[in-house]
């Protein structure tokens, strides 16, 4: 992942483009209609013909932007979704001395390459969605599980390696609260036990961990719903809804605003297609 940010970083400098890091946006600047620019936290106008905002709708509307007469149909759509009835990916990324064995007979390098998907049986990930829509931890869960370190050994130390797993079906809150350490470890051990019926040694290899909920995606991340795809994947925010109806060319009701987020057609997932899809949309009508 970060060769691709490090390769569209590359490719951005030597087109001339100017990037600035570690810059917090106050707010974006409006004028008759129009964004003119963005407001920096340190109180800096930075004035642009065109404004883009990669980050979720619900943050750039309502924090970056706040109340407007013309964002007020775009911002009831937003408000009327309920966070409580989502779901998220939560992230534990594993630090190993070794790489686990499968309780399968075949070659240990083998079992490693690509991504698995771990979960019992449709029944069970029925049970999975419905449990995490209604604000539970389901158990079992669904589990993906990558190791990357099996084709970019760079990733570790020699001879160790890094386990990603996604817990696929975590509700936003927890009991209608946000995510602590003691419902995080619970997940990280309720993770970890489901796994060791494919994974007996996974425990015994594990140095250290690391765990990102959605409370740490709301936190450290700037998200504000939680949510890494930034709207869920699924109905009603597909297609022509996504982010809201009447907005899926990536425009806003604000001119020379426009929105490139996994928030937009067609979602997140690191295709790029958003952002390629608004370069589009914006060629189109500026060029």
């Amino acid at each position: 992942m970060g060769a691709i940010t490090a390769e569209l970083v590359r490719c951005a400098e030597e087109r001339g483009v100017t990037l600035r890091t570690a810059t917090p946006v106050r707010r974006v600047v409006i004028a008759d209609g129009v964004a003119v620019g963005v407001e920096l936290a340190d109180g800096t106008v930075a004035p642009h013909d065109i404004v883009i905002s990669n980050a979720d709708p619900v943050t750039t509307c309502r924090y970056l932007i706040g109340d407007h007469p013309l964002m007020a149909d775009y911002q009831a759509v937003l408000a009327s979704y309920d966070p409580a009835t989502w779901y998220a990916p939560t992230k534990i990324a594993l630090a190993l001395d070794r790489l686990p064995a499968f309780a399968i007979d075949e070659p240990l390098a083998q079992q490693h390459i690509g991504g698995l998907f771990i979960c019992p049986s449709p029944a069970a990930q029925a049970a999975a969605f419905a449990a995490a829509k209604a604000g539970r931890l389901p158990n079992p869960n669904m589990i993906a599980l990558m190791t990357p370190t099996t084709t970019d050994p760079t990733l570790a130390p020699p001879g160790k390696h890094l386990m990603c797993l996604y817990v696929r079906c975590t509700p936003l809150t927890c009991d209608g609260a946000p995510w602590d350490a003691s419902n995080e470890h619970f997940l990280y051990e309720d993770a970890l036990d489901q796994l060791s019926a494919y994974l007996p040694d996974l425990r015994a290899c594990i140095r250290a961990q690391h765990l990102i909920s959605p409370t740490t995606l709301q936190r450290e991340y700037g998200l504000a719903t939680g949510e890494i795809m930034h709207l869920p994947l699924e109905t009603p925010w597909l297609f022509d809804q996504r982010p809201v109806p009447g907005y899926s060319d990536y425009t806003t009701p604000i001119a020379q605003l426009f929105l490139c987020g996994a928030g937009t057609h067609p979602g997140g997932t690191v295709t790029g297609a958003p952002g390629h899809n608004c370069a589009q949309r914006i060629i189109a009508e500026f060029a």
